[in-house]
């Protein structure tokens, strides 16, 4: 009888251990993976001491996003503000035009309580994500979020956009006991180094790739060299007074989103975009800068591409890439001749509109158009 009580206070001792962390449990206790307080978020947390914190972070607002948007009532208005980091702007019924219409009174009034009761949900939607946000983080991202200067008046307020931005600001600030050149020469690294692998889709690439940007920006670093400013600010346009500060710094930003841009190309994955890459190269060497100038242009290029053969190909000079195509919205059109037709799109050859490089007429008449 004894021997039993013994066992059962015991095992109540040992579940008592295990809620309070007692050093006499197991080794597995401790190294149980936090998966955050929601299983529908798959695992997605915060962890701002994370290795991968920025990487994570972005993971994490998509995962969120998705959830509260099909899960919250108006969720697309919550998800607005998750994704883009601001208060979704909601937009006031204009009033009657014509006050002596009692049908367009009504459907005014109407109009104007469904606006009322729409950011009404959106309020209690911010409050609710809260807790959602919060049971997300480790116990670690708690304890340093508790120490921000705005956090007291965050919480009292429930205000989840503001937690957000201050997890941001932690996960994307370098730590204070790392030297500040070192913590930059490590995201410059990791930016150089990213490549896209087979399996990584190109929104994940560029997501990647933009998060070691903004960790750099926060760093106060940049990818901007000033050699190449005089390109983007030629001397024999230069004004009487010089090139002021604005002007130099939005050249700066030009420069950064080319090299961006260019990097995002030509670190992509090889096995999918290698023929794309060549032939934008082999179009440069031949007097065309075909290179995107933007990190967007960069992404369009690479997701609107589509490698294809045909199977009665024209005959093409030797060394050239013909199969490269760019799928525009709807299907190709077929003219009443039968050849392929692209109103849209601007041959890397000729440099006239209507065809690809591959359906290039000067190139089946063994000359390309002046």
């Amino acid at each position: 009888m004894s021997t039993t009580t013994t066992t059962g206070w015991n095992a109540g001792q040992k579940e008592n251990n295990k809620n309070l962390g007692n050093t006499n449990t197991s080794k597995d206790t401790f190294r149980k993976k936090f998966v955050g307080g929601n299983t529908s978020l798959a695992g997605r947390i915060f962890d701002i001491s994370s290795k991968d914190a920025v990487h994570q972070f972005s993971e994490t607002v998509k995962a969120i996003a998705d959830y509260v948007g099909q899960e919250y009532t108006h969720g697309g208005d919550i998800r607005y503000m998750i994704e883009n980091l601001e208060e979704y702007n909601f937009t006031r019924p204009a009033n009657p035009e014509d006050e002596d219409d009692q049908f367009e009174i009504e459907s005014w009034k109407k109009q104007l309580d469904q606006y009322w009761k729409r950011r009404s949900i959106y309020a209690d939607n911010k409050m609710k994500l809260y807790s959602l946000i919060w049971g997300q983080s480790t116990k670690a991202t708690q304890s340093k979020l508790e120490t921000h200067q705005e956090f007291q008046q965050c919480k009292t307020d429930y205000n989840s956009l503001q937690l957000l931005k201050i997890i941001r600001e932690f996960v994307f600030k370098s730590d204070d006991r790392q030297y500040k050149y070192k913590a930059e020469d490590q995201a410059k690294r990791a930016y150089y180094n990213l490549r896209q692998t087979p399996e990584m889709s190109c929104q994940e690439y560029f997501e990647r790739i933009r998060n070691i940007v903004d960790v750099i920006k926060s760093l106060g670093g940049t990818l901007c060299d000033d050699m190449h400013l005089k390109e983007e600010l030629p001397e024999q346009n230069r004004p009487r007074g010089g090139y002021t500060e604005q002007q130099k710094n939005e050249a700066r930003e030009r420069i950064q989103d080319k090299t961006i841009a260019c990097g995002i190309l030509v670190r992509a994955d090889k096995v999918r975009y290698g023929k794309l890459i060549e032939e934008v190269e082999n179009d440069f060497l031949k007097g065309h800068d075909d290179y995107p100038k933007t990190p967007t242009e960069a992404y369009n290029l690479l997701v609107n591409y589509r490698n294809y053969i045909t199977v009665n190909k024209r005959p093409t000079p030797s060394g050239g890439l013909d199969q490269v195509a760019f799928v525009t919205e709807g299907k190709r059109q077929r003219t009443e001749g039968g050849e392929n037709k692209y109103p849209h799109r601007k041959c890397f050859k000729c440099g006239v509109f209507g065809h690809y490089k591959s359906d290039c007429p000067g190139i089946i008449k063994g000359q390309v158009r002046q």
